[in-house]
């Protein structure tokens, strides 16, 4: 539907433009899409003119969705992933991933896609029944791939120490450059108090 006046002034000095806005998913990937609006030359008022601007946000929203979702296929694949195994690892019906990268996927799966995304070895968490000792063992393996990663990528050292009783065992890690500690892994919960007691110990 043409406008050819515009709403809040009734004057007809208007001109429609259609202008590119740009966008975000969840997780920061940017996408764009067409948006059209009335802009009054006397006013200066700027209006949607039309409900098909939904539409198209829409589409563009799905795309995006679909392509980031394939990305996350691909990045997977590269790093030795099936996407067969993960659908049977999260009791998904065969071919769902295939079918949310043509199709487009809900909220809830793209949240299951971007956590497989960044951190898939929860399939294999989720593979033994999301068992807690095998999710504790598979943190721990991650965090100490992460620390030595670090360590190794950034010139710093790193410092592992473990502390066990008969009722709990704690283990810290830090990776410190220039004498300074600049990552801290731990068991414990995060306080202030045990954070600071975490460098002292680490520094020591």
């Amino acid at each position: 539907m043409k406008i050819n006046n515009c709403p809040f002034c009734s004057s007809e000095n208007v001109e429609n433009r259609t202008i590119e806005k740009p966008d975000k998913l969840p997780d920061g990937t940017p996408f764009k899409y067409k948006y059209e609006v009335l802009v009054c030359l006397d006013c200066d008022t700027i209006t949607d003119v039309d409900k098909k601007n939904d539409t198209a946000y829409l589409a563009a929203h799905e795309s995006a969705k679909k392509q980031y979702v394939d990305k996350i296929c691909q990045d997977l694949s590269n790093k030795g992933w099936s996407m067969a195994y993960i659908e049977r690892a999260f009791r998904l019906p065969q071919r769902t991933i295939t079918r949310w990268k043509s199709q487009g996927c809900s909220a809830s799966g793209m949240a299951l896609m971007s956590l497989v995304g960044i951190m898939p070895w929860l399939a294999k968490i989720a593979d033994h029944n999301y068992d807690q000792a095998i999710a504790a063992g598979e943190v721990i393996a991650q965090a100490g791939n992460l620390i030595v990663g670090a360590a190794t990528s950034n010139d710093c050292t790193t410092t592992v120490k473990i502390y066990s009783s008969e009722k709990s065992l704690n283990i810290i890690a830090g990776i410190h450059k220039n004498q300074k500690s600049c990552a801290i892994l731990s068991t414990e919960p995060q306080t202030d108090n045990i954070i600071n007691t975490e460098y002292e110990l680490l520094r020591a």
